[in-house]
């Protein structure tokens, strides 16, 4: 019997959520039911915490809304987190259209998720496992959500497939902005250079 799964989609006030809607139309994979929560200029997590309050399905899949979904990307992510009852989400790599590279293929390993992330926020989630997003957290947020969940021994698989296409957008931040930004992650989770102190 399929599992009935939850998508939340989150969108700025000023944008839509069209292109990633349409993916979702079209996927292999249709037993979910879809959650459209716009940030009212509060930011993302705001949004998706707020979308997650609504969630009654055993899993949660959160979606950004410029996100090209590929026809098997719910099924492929599906497939690999029932296959490994111990891990708490699933993951999977991702194509960046205008840069013509992958990203996110990495297999899941503590250690490196200490020190840089490569899980996206486009993660399908067991939904007694997820510890939501920290609102007070301005960028890398989905970085910290996962951090949390390893905080409190939570993994995650990474599903071995692209799961969707999207633009990256450049952040307009210096290096060195950057690098605080990092750096307030790494400190709340009390890491530092790939070890907790």
């Amino acid at each position: 019997m399929e599992s009935r799964i939850t998508i939340i989609v989150t969108c700025r006030e000023t944008d839509t959520p069209d292109i990633t809607l349409r993916s979702l139309m079209e996927q292999d994979y249709q037993n979910y039911e879809l959650i459209v929560v716009r940030d009212e200029g509060k930011g993302a997590n705001y949004a998706r915490n707020k979308g997650f309050k609504k969630v009654d399905t055993k899993f949660v899949l959160f979606s950004d809304n410029d996100i090209v979904w590929r026809k098997d990307g719910i099924t492929n992510l599906l497939e690999a987190l029932k296959s490994r009852p111990d891990k708490s989400y699933a993951y999977g790599a991702y194509y960046l259209l205008n840069e013509d590279k992958i990203v996110c293929s990495e297999e899941f390993d503590a250690s490196l998720l200490r020190e840089r992330n490569y899980v996206s926020t486009m993660t399908l989630v067991r939904t007694k496992d997820f510890l939501g997003f920290d609102e007070s957290i301005t960028n890398f947020q989905d970085w910290d959500a996962w951090l949390t969940m390893l905080d409190a021994d939570k993994e995650g698989i990474n599903c071995g497939k692209i799961i969707f296409d999207t633009i990256s957008i450049p952040r307009d931040m210096e290096d060195g902005e950057v690098h605080r930004l990092v750096n307030i992650v790494k400190r709340k989770h009390e890491v530092q250079s790939g070890s907790r102190k």
